[in-house]
């Protein structure tokens, strides 16, 4: 953040915790307007009583964003998030599950994995160059961004045709 221009209208930052007490600090730099939550998982799990604990306070990095982006199909998240927050404050995505943008069908191919997702009245085929299930609910996460901010469907699979495989988490691209 450090290195960020004053004319810089939008950030993608990537905020992790290992212990309860973090996140309060990391919020009050980056206040994020639109939060996109990835998944809860096992790493750091020691520093917590639990993984709903966890999930609570990963979760104060939204307290006061507009807006935020998650997966409805894992069933702690959504519960826990439903509670925490205003249904309004919501945005879901999800693999055929009643969610805002829903992913009607899923197919691989040789070489990556089609995919037709529904949102309102708009109907999206887009193609993905991998197959992996990280790699894709990374894509559904940008995808549910892209519609959530109203982009044009033709501009989302422009976009998402230059995506390209990236070989380890955390590689500059």
């Amino acid at each position: 953040m450090l290195l960020l221009e004053p004319n810089t209208e939008t950030g993608i930052f990537e905020a992790g915790i290992s212990r309860t007490g973090e996140m309060i600090k990391l919020e009050a730099i980056i206040r994020p307007s639109i939060g996109i939550f990835t998944n809860i998982g096992e790493a750091h799990q020691e520093g917590f009583k639990d993984i709903q604990e966890k999930l609570r306070q990963k979760l104060i990095l939204f307290k006061d964003a507009s807006k935020i982006i998650y997966c409805s199909e894992q069933d702690v998240v959504n519960n826990v998030i439903g509670k925490q927050f205003k249904a309004e404050k919501l945005f879901t995505w999800s693999f055929g599950k009643e969610s805002e943008v829903r992913v009607s069908k899923r197919e691989e191919t040789g070489d990556g994995t089609m995919l037709d997702i529904i949102f309102g009245d708009i109907n999206l085929e887009l193609f993905l160059p991998f197959k992996d299930k990280a790699s894709i609910e990374n894509a559904m996460h940008v995808v549910s961004l892209m519609l959530l901010l109203e982009m044009p469907p033709v501009v989302i699979q422009s976009r998402i045709a230059d995506l390209n495989p990236v070989a380890m988490r955390l590689e500059m691209v």
